[in-house]
């Protein structure tokens, strides 16, 4: 079962090395496939997953944060968006 994203990131990750110039040891979406789940409902590139079926993602390993994504044929995910503020 795929739901049609990549992530990259975590607690045990050097966000220093990361290619997308990640500023910290958030778990982030690297990939969002084209016509998936994912990208269906809205899920971007570069957003922060802080939560997963609401599992805490702010501390923890990339390893965990795969198992929990995996766990579960549906997901909801609380995300952070650069750029998008609330009023």
């Amino acid at each position: 079962m795929r739901c049609g994203f990549k992530i990259g990131g975590g607690i045990d990750q050097d966000y220093n090395k990361s290619p997308q110039g990640y500023t910290d040891n958030g778990i982030y979406v690297t990939e969002v496939h084209e016509s998936s789940p994912a990208s269906r409902a809205g899920l971007r590139v570069h957003d922060k997953i802080l939560q997963c079926n609401g599992y805490d993602f702010t501390m923890v390993t990339h390893k965990k944060a795969v198992s929990y994504i995996k766990k579960s044929p549906t997901l909801s995910l609380l995300v952070a968006r650069k750029g998008v503020t609330s009023t």
